[in-house]
């Protein structure tokens, strides 16, 4: 059994984007031909009473991608959101790069409808210009990138099915990328962490485990039982005094994938128990 936590440093941005460019053959990555499908988002028509505003939207759909030590790493979390500046048609999305935090692209909005051109450079260092551009299948090049305003949720998603931060402006080759990006203007609620009930008791177990790279490894962990929930301490390396919870049926208990294990103190990102696991 492997068990692998989501509680990673974030890679330093200058390095990982210098391997990047080392590694730029990525652009034919077995990664964009493993991406689950995802059930399109309702592109609803806009509401008049409420039109686009300026302001701060939170990651709420999608994901985010990076190149990092040699494959495609989900960096969702250090990506919580973009900032958004509405003028008459025009609008400016800053923040949808990993590598230039500041850098924006410009669109055009059209009823409910922002059309950004490909190719807008987004920042420039000694590894040279970089740009944000969109593709709808992972290896050609779109039109433009399009997000569509849903005025009634507030959400702003991405039409165009990946975002590259890319190293040029003509052809694919990515640092980074978003996947089926959707943002929002409501900032959505932090999650909760799982408590464990008064008056349980709590008792001291051993666990062995394979960690991510096959090797062996074991440590303790306290388990309380109570009815057929089953609650851990101590399966993050990283925040190891919070719980996760799993459910108990015959002599197997199943812990669900993602439960918010708290904020990592040196890092201002959500961790999560990834999951699913059966013992």
């Amino acid at each position: 059994m492997a068990i692998v936590f989501g509680a990673t440093a974030a890679p330093q941005r200058n390095a990982t984007r210098k391997e990047a460019a080392q590694k730029i053959e990525v652009q034919q990555s077995p990664r964009f031909e493993k991406v689950a499908e995802a059930a399109k988002p309702s592109l609803r028509a806009p509401q008049a009473t409420a039109a686009l505003t300026s302001g701060t939207y939170y990651t709420t759909g999608g994901a985010f991608y990076i190149y990092y030590q040699s494959s495609w790493m989900d960096a969702t979390s250090y990506m919580p959101s973009v900032e958004v500046t509405v003028d008459g048609t025009s609008v400016t999305i800053a923040g949808l790069a990993y590598y230039f935090e500041e850098g924006a692209i410009k669109g055009t909005l059209n009823g409910n409808t922002i059309t950004f051109a490909n190719g807008q450079v987004v920042g420039s260092d000694n590894y040279g210009d970089e740009y944000l551009v969109g593709s709808n299948d992972g290896s050609t090049l779109s039109d433009n990138i399009v997000f569509v305003y849903d005025a009634e949720a507030k959400t702003l998603t991405a039409s165009t099915k990946f975002i590259f931060e890319n190293s040029a402006a003509d052809e694919v080759s990515p640092y980074a990328y978003w996947y089926n990006a959707v943002f929002s203007a409501e900032e959505p609620a932090a999650p909760e962490l799982v408590e464990l009930p008064a008056g349980a008791k709590v008792e001291e177990y051993s666990m062995a485990y394979k960690d991510s790279k096959g090797n062996d490894g074991a440590k303790f962990v306290n388990v309380a039982v109570v009815g057929n929930d089953v609650y851990f301490q101590g399966m993050s390396n990283y925040i190891s005094d919070s719980w996760v919870k799993g459910t108990k049926e015959g002599n197997a208990v199943t812990f669900a994938g993602n439960q918010y294990v708290g904020t990592y103190s040196s890092m201002d990102s959500y961790f999560f128990y990834n999951g699913e696991t059966v013992f």
